[in-house]
């Protein structure tokens, strides 16, 4: 049975290394009621301040109407795993993982639980930047839904994205079974 709910997709002809980045219903929703503040206030401040006060309701109506527009660009789109890289799929971009130094991969739908954001966006369409907490200390997120996490540790670094389907993707980057430590 299909532990996570199911996604709107059309039929596609992707091949089984490529998967999609579906957002989570909170990180939707959440998203959509930001960008409709954002946009409400860019078209009320101009209504609200005295015409005199022109600079800061420019400043404060464009930066309302920039703040969606910029952090559109860094949603995940998708994942793909080639036999050297993870490519994570962007609106205008790639971002690269080289997979030599990829030491473990399990999935985690834990992984973001009391997650501090320390550099990046924590929720709006997405949970991309940089985090840390107890379990993984210091990580990097490039996830648009946390049930569907997946933990990759490189040789320096770890990763957290979110596949559509995190039993596949862990099963197409082909790391050996994991030992058990003694004492476990």
């Amino acid at each position: 049975m299909n532990e996570h709910p199911p996604t709107m997709r059309r039929p596609s002809n992707r091949s089984p290394r490529s998967f999609a980045a579906p957002l989570s219903t909170g990180a939707w929703a959440g998203g959509i009621a930001v960008t409709v503040l954002l946009l409400g206030l860019a078209i009320g401040i101009p209504f609200s301040l005295p015409r005199s006060a022109w600079p800061a309701i420019a400043f404060t109506s464009l930066t309302c109407l920039l703040i969606p527009l910029i952090t559109s660009l860094f949603v995940v789109r998708g994942y793909e795993v080639t036999r050297k890289e993870l490519i994570v799929q962007r609106l205008l971009w790639q971002t690269r993982f080289e997979l030599g130094d990829l030491r473990a991969g399990r999935v985690d739908p834990d992984a973001l639980k009391r997650a501090w954001k320390t550099v990046g966006n924590g929720g709006f369409f997405g949970w991309i930047g940089y985090f840390r907490n107890k379990r993984l200390g210091n990580f990097r997120a490039l996830v648009t839904d946390p049930a569907r996490s997946v933990v990759l540790e490189f040789a320096n670094f770890k990763l957290v994205v979110s596949p559509d389907d995190p039993a596949a993707f862990v099963r197409v980057l082909d790391l050996p079974e994991p030992t058990e430590k003694a004492g476990r």
